[in-house]
């Protein structure tokens, strides 16, 4: 059964990107890998952290992916904290975009502490860049 999912998860993935290359024809640009990856949706993304792609994505991609995860003498983060962390972030995301309530929901209470920690594993100055602004956003 874990053979099908995994093929399900694969075709589901491959006719997403497929979906992406059409919209970016309709709009009559060129399709480029940025272009792509731009297209893809957050959930496409996110979804790559799953269990079920443990075989497509080993740990050397995640840590291409996030350069500046700590290492396993520093704190054990692996797979499955990255991926609940990420889900995290993409259901706050999709509330916001949705213009559902998020105000006083205790689930969201810490959400930029997940966001700026995987903006750190990512890329500090971005993560610098980010706290920033949202300080500035804080004083205004």
């Amino acid at each position: 059964m874990v053979g099908l999912k995994m093929i399900f998860y694969i075709m589901t993935q491959k006719y997403k990107i497929v979906e992406a290359k059409k919209k970016i024809l309709q709009r009559k640009e060129i399709v480029t890998y940025d272009k792509i990856i731009a297209e893809l949706p957050f959930g496409f993304w996110t979804s790559l952290f799953r269990k079920s792609y443990t075989n497509l994505m080993r740990i050397k991609d995640i840590k291409n992916i996030f350069p500046n995860i700590p290492s396993k003498n520093q704190a054990l983060i692996n797979r499955r904290i990255l991926d609940k962390k990420l889900n995290h972030i993409r259901k706050f995301r999709n509330r916001v975009f949705h213009y559902e309530p998020i105000i006083n929901k205790l689930e969201y209470k810490n959400i930029e502490d997940d966001i700026f920690e995987l903006l750190l594993y990512f890329d500090e100055d971005i993560c610098d860049f980010a706290k920033e602004l949202t300080a500035n956003r804080k004083v205004m």
